[in-house]
């Protein structure tokens, strides 16, 4: 009985005993199984955007962070938006429960600050499948330092230095903390940020003033913004300085002055830009180029100062005895004998074709002089080859008088061409004044040495002739000068009326005229035209992609027949278009052309090899030249100038079907800022590319890749030819868990933790519990 219910005891209690531990293990494994769901539960949050900063102008790391680990499948370039710029793509770098993502941008952007958000439609999501929430300033970075396109010219204008400064403008797209002028010609200056004025938002003045006369080139060389973005341009301009001294001429108005009421003009002083100030010499002063001043009848003496903008000056006087009134002949004392007021208007063109003289105040028996003094001034008259320089006229009487003038084509004088001559130009003088009120009037007039060569005349056998009363006469010629390209001659006539320039001995025949670069025809009646091209021009010299650029070239029959010319337009040096044009005898005819230009550069254009000028087609992006690319642009690529440095690989050993982040330094040893693009390589063979624009010479760019492998082994990892410190090694995977392996690693990393430790303990108290119940 004892040893029997010892044994029955004894079983019950191992019975009890089992019970209980199979009881504590269904506990173990239910609070496992709950510590497990309540670990997933309380870790539901959802990812959010960390932080973010710059790694260059066209890339920056922002920080997606959530405590379980983000799922980096789930991260794309569609699910970030950016405030300013385009997104190229994203670089994922997982790093933990902290993920980077790199993103980079399709272009440098013009701003100071870029603000990266999430997308409404976002799926980034955690291991445990919880999507990043959208909206608010809560899922926002704001990345400072973005700036990275240089200033982009706008306009520039720039003007004369005649009399006065230069006026330089130059216009941007914004403001800048720099500038460099470049000023060459008979002194070379620089000019920077400390010259210029910033009058209004993006537009920066400077006043130059020359030290001597001369032509001057000013170049924009370089530009700074605020950023420190650098542009260098070849921008030019060309000006003209004149520092000539003025000199003060005081001219009396004798058809506005009565009695002791005197009207004075200073419009017969030389020089620009010119201020005025008058001293009547009895307290009294003005300003302006005529004045009006009542005298006391006594002697009084006049002056006149003339400043230009340089501040250079001059003086003037006169002497005037108003005593008994103003009397012209024996009152006025003239300090520089200067003769009564001359006004010449021209009708505005470079070589004018009409003028207008009016002249006040003429004393009888003085000569007055009328037009060019010396000869850099301009002609009163240039039509074709034949140009009026000037004419001096003395008068019988005192009076004031006009003269309208006007150049003459051969066509209009060909009823002078008598006794065998050929006539060359000529010109008309219409006036108000009497014949019988001048006394002799002097005419001195060029005419270009190569008409005279295709005439086959000497210069000896040029004559003026007039036509008067229906009838021409020959009036006596002399040559005055051989001035090269130009003979000036000069002769007298009794008074006004219609001109006639022919030569009395020409002997060009059929077929002889000069070669001259264009196309020569003969009519006939054996004259012969001849042609030359002149004054080509192209407007405007600088023009956008896809704008178009007007050529104009002037056409000059200097031979004594009409014809028709055919001019090409020369672009790069080959004949593009051409234009015909007839052309009368001495006359001239405008072809034009007009061509649109897409590339930029610099392109040069002629007309019949005379040259027009060189057209500027700005990049696609401003008005000057830059290495940023431009959207639709290939990078400009020097890979000369670039090596790449310290190739890290993130992990050395991974298994299969995962990522290893690769990481390099792109460095630009040269001195120029340019373009790069690099290469990832996996045992030679490139894989993926990272572009890397607008590198600053001397700088390097961090530049990092990602790259998943599927397949084991060992494999060579490099970056554009330069190796990782280590090879990679990418093994098999299995064993006991590797059917866990489609698992996200942090999925893994919970259960492991929650369930692989609980149940290692359960195994071994239910080992040792059969071990004592002898199973």
């Amino acid at each position: 009985m004892s040893s029997g219910n010892h044994t029955g005891h004894a079983g019950v209690s191992r019975a009890t005993l089992l019970f209980l531990l199979v009881a504590v293990v269904i506990v173990a494994v239910g609070v496992v199984a709950t510590g497990v769901t309540a670990a997933q539960s309380s870790d539901d949050s959802p990812p959010e955007l960390g932080g973010g900063e710059k790694i260059n102008t066209t890339a920056v790391e922002v920080t997606i962070v959530d405590d379980s680990g983000i799922l980096m499948s789930s991260v794309d370039t569609d699910d970030f938006l950016l405030s300013d710029g385009e997104l190229s793509h994203i670089t994922r770098l997982p790093d933990g429960t902290s993920a980077s993502v790199t993103l980079v941008l399709a272009e440098p952007i013009p701003v100071e600050e870029l603000t990266v958000g999430i997308a409404s439609d976002s799926d980034i999501s955690n291991v445990n499948g919880t999507q990043i929430q959208t909206g608010g300033d809560a899922q926002t970075v704001t990345i400072s330092g973005m700036d990275g396109v240089p200033p982009r010219v706008l306009g520039t204008d720039t003007g004369d230095a005649i009399g006065s400064p230069a006026e330089l403008e130059f216009r941007f797209d914004e403001r800048l903390s720099d500038i460099t002028v470049e000023v060459t010609g008979p002194e070379n200056t620089t000019l920077g940020i400390d010259d210029f004025d910033n009058p209004v938002s993006n537009r920066y003045v400077a006043r130059y003033t020359p030290p001597e006369s001369g032509e001057y080139t000013v170049s924009l060389a370089s530009v700074t913004d605020r950023a420190g973005n650098t542009r260098n341009t070849t921008l030019a301009r060309q000006i003209r300085a004149d520092r000539t001294q003025p000199e003060a001429v005081i001219g009396i108005d004798f058809g506005a002055s009565s009695g002791v009421n005197i009207t004075f003009d200073a419009s017969q002083s030389a020089g620009n830009e010119l201020t005025y100030q008058w001293d009547f010499g009895d307290g009294a002063t003005a300003t302006g180029e005529q004045v009006s001043h009542e005298f006391t009848p006594a002697e009084h003496t006049i002056s006149l100062t003339v400043r230009n903008g340089f501040g250079n000056t001059d003086q003037d006087t006169v002497d005037l005895n108003l005593t008994g009134g103003l009397d012209s002949e024996t009152d006025v004392d003239r300090d520089n004998e200067t003769a009564p007021v001359v006004l010449v208007n021209r009708d505005g063109s470079e070589n004018a074709q009409s003028s207008l003289v009016s002249v006040t105040g003429a004393l009888a028996r003085e000569q007055i002089k009328i037009g060019t003094i010396s000869d850099s001034e301009t002609p009163l008259v240039t039509r074709n080859a034949v140009s009026l320089d000037r004419l001096a006229v003395t008068p019988t009487v005192d009076s004031s008088f006009s003269l309208a003038l006007s150049g003459l084509g051969t066509g209009e004088i060909t009823d002078a061409a008598t006794g065998g001559a050929v006539e060359i130009g000529g010109f008309s003088v219409l006036t108000d004044i009497e014949e019988n009120e001048v006394s002799t009037a002097e005419f001195v007039f060029s005419i270009d040495a190569q008409r005279l060569d295709v005439l086959g005349t000497a210069p000896e056998d040029v004559v003026l002739r007039r036509e008067s009363g229906g009838e021409w006469t020959t009036r006596n010629t002399t040559v005055l000068a051989d001035r090269g390209e130009q003979y000036q001659f000069v002769a007298e006539t009794p008074g006004f009326s219609r001109f006639a320039v022919v030569a009395t001995n020409a002997t060009t025949a059929p077929g002889e005229s000069e070669p001259d670069g264009g196309e020569n025809e003969t009519d006939e009646t054996n004259r012969t035209a001849a042609f030359e091209v002149t004054d080509a021009a192209v407007d405007p010299v600088e023009i956008a992609p896809g704008e178009s650029v007007e050529i104009t070239a002037q056409v000059e029959n200097t031979g004594n027949a009409a014809g028709s010319f055919r001019a090409g337009l020369q672009q790069d040096g080959a004949v593009v278009e051409t234009r015909e044009t007839a052309v009368e005898p001495g006359e001239s005819a405008t072809v034009q052309f007009t061509r649109t230009l897409s590339e930029s550069g610099t392109v040069p254009f002629a007309v019949n090899d005379t040259t027009a000028g060189d057209v500027t087609v700005l990049e696609p992006e401003d008005n000057g030249s830059s290495t940023n690319t431009t959207p639709g642009d290939e990078l400009n690529v020097n890979e000369s100038a670039f090596t790449v440095a310290n190739v890290t690989i993130n992990e050395s050993s991974i298994g299969t079907g995962d990522s290893v982040r690769v990481e390099g330094d792109v460095v630009n040893e040269g001195d120029e800022q340019a373009d790069y693009i690099a290469e990832l390589e996996v045992d030679g063979e490139v894989v993926d590319t990272f572009d890397v624009p607008a590198v600053h010479g001397g700088t390097d760019i961090p530049v990092t890749f990602t790259q998943r492998f599927n397949e084991s082994g060992t494999y060579n990892i490099s970056i554009s030819g330069t190796a990782s410190e280590s090879q990679l090694e990418v093994g098999g995977g299995g064993g006991l868990f590797s059917f866990l392996g489609f698992l996200p690693l942090g999925l893994v990393q919970t259960g492991l933790a929650f369930l692989g430790v609980p149940l290692a303990v359960i195994y071994l108290v239910l080992k040792s519990v059969a071990f004592y119940l002898g199973y």
